[in-house]
């Protein structure tokens, strides 16, 4: 495979994967994007926007070759979704041959879908402070990395421009690590309330000492 991709000498190895994704990966990938948006589509819709979406690929391919119609990525990947969509209309009839099993089935996975996450019930206690303080270091390493660039000869347009990066990669860093630091004592002051047994904070007992 190296050495045929090699031998080719009017396509690009990065073009050669943009060309496959929109003429293989577009047809598969739609259906289920599709299907995430609706959800009366029987499982044979699949195959329907499937095929539909490859009509146009299969076009362009032999139009290419055969009449050297140079379709580019933005035209392929525009006929693409137009095609895949058509093929949903198509579809969307097929839905009275579904089972009564797959339509509860689809219900519940559109409900589960839509329920929003409860973190601490299925996650656990939030951690956000402390992917922020690790976040933030990673940070705050990368713009003195960068910042080491400087001791490499450049002109000193490109001196400053290294700079810049280097101070505003590290302004997002530190930015993070302040945010971690409020948040780690904001959740200390909660844990030693919610340990304290002798503060109520029942909203009766709130409303009462205001």
């Amino acid at each position: 495979m190296a050495c045929l991709f090699n031998q080719q000498e009017k396509l690009d190895l990065f073009d050669a994967m943009l060309m496959i994704g929109a003429i293989i990966g577009v047809p598969l990938g739609l259906p289920v994007l599709l299907g995430l948006w609706f959800k009366r589509i029987y499982w044979v819709t699949y195959f329907v926007i499937l095929g539909v979406a490859l009509a146009p690929s299969i076009y362009f391919t032999y139009d290419q070759a055969q009449n050297g119609t140079v379709w580019t990525i933005q035209d392929r990947m525009l006929w693409l979704y137009v095609a895949g969509f058509v093929g949903l209309l198509i579809s969307f009839p097929l839905w009275r041959f579904a089972k009564q099993s797959e339509r509860e089935r689809i219900d519940r996975f559109f409900t589960k879908m839509h329920t929003p996450v409860d973190f601490e019930k299925e996650v656990g206690a939030a951690n956000d402070g402390a992917q922020l303080k690790l976040i933030g270091v990673s940070a705050l390493s990368m713009a003195v990395l960068i910042l080491l660039l400087m001791v490499l000869p450049n002109s000193w347009d490109s001196r400053i421009q290294i700079m810049c990066l280097s101070l505003f990669i590290a302004v997002i860093g530190a930015t993070m690590l302040v945010t971690a630091k409020r948040q780690s004592k904001v959740s200390k002051v909660r844990q030693r309330v919610l340990e304290d047994d002798s503060i109520d904070l029942k909203p009766e007992a709130v409303r009462g000492t205001e």
